[in-house]
């Protein structure tokens, strides 16, 4: 590796670096403690979120531990020690299958509004937890050495992909359609208050 190359690397890593430090983990501290200390959002979403929050911490916080390793070591191209690398790569894993349990869990919420908010039972987190946590597991202890196994996973992952644009676009018909009735009412009232009062 040339000094250019070097140098360059050098500056992406103090860069990274900087970005967790001062952006990352503060805001993902930040968005774990509000969310927690809200009461607005239903149980199901919020440990949704909070467990998203605290994967984006953990891995930023496992990026943090590997560059400043890099930099006291002298050594740029280091990946870091295996505990570190299992643990923001499990964190990693687990943040990006949580999005795709955040899509099933508002498409509940959006499909059964009437009943949803009344559900306080955890089952929902109780199914999606652990099935989550031991995808994101297998995939960051068998990441590198597993073609098999990755392969699966990101067809399983792409196949889920295109059945939350499916969803999405079923929820964005069904709200939308459940807001042009609302707009519909609305107008008929205004209507029938003005032919009420004369109103021309």
């Amino acid at each position: 590796m040339n000094g250019s190359e070097y140098s360059c690397l050098l500056i992406l890593n103090i860069t990274e670096l900087i970005i967790h430090l001062l952006a990352t983990c503060p805001i993902s501290t930040f968005n774990f403690i509000l969310i927690l200390k809200t009461s607005l959002i239903h149980k199901n979403l919020k440990f949704i979120l909070l467990c998203q929050s605290f994967c984006i911490f953990c891995r930023s916080f496992g990026r943090i531990l590997v560059l400043f390793s890099k930099l006291i070591i002298g050594d740029i191209l280091w990946g870091g020690p295996e505990e570190f690398v299992l643990i923001f790569g499990f964190a990693a894993f687990f943040r990006n299958f949580v999005a795709h349990v955040l899509v099933i869990e508002r498409a509940l919420a959006t499909y059964f509004v009437k009943n949803y908010e009344n559900w306080k039972k955890p089952y929902f987190n109780f199914i999606w937890f652990p099935i989550v946590f031991i995808l994101a597991l297998l995939n960051s202890l068998n990441s590198v050495s597993s073609i098999i196994l990755n392969l699966a996973t990101w067809s399983f992952v792409l196949i889920f992909a295109i059945l939350e644009i499916i969803i999405f676009t079923w929820m964005w018909h069904y709200n939308d359609k459940i807001f042009q009735n609302q707009l519909f009412f609305r107008h008929s009232l205004t209507e029938r208050y003005q032919v009420n009062k004369k109103i021309f």
